[in-house]
């Protein structure tokens, strides 16, 4: 009976520690996202505003 519970336990930390790992992964995701897609946009944007004053 103890053993069983035992198991149970460890499993239900598995479990978090999995929930923990994958929201800090999506964190980690979503802030790589981010530094990768604000100086693509702001490249784009000096791009546009560039072209339209040599235009």
């Amino acid at each position: 009976m103890y053993i069983k519970r035992k198991k149970q336990d460890t499993s239900l930390n598995k479990r978090k520690r999995l929930v923990l790992y994958t929201i800090y992964k999506r964190q980690l995701t979503s802030v790589a996202e981010i530094y990768t897609v604000v100086p693509l946009f702001a490249i784009f944007h000096a791009q546009v505003n560039s072209s339209s004053f040599k235009g």
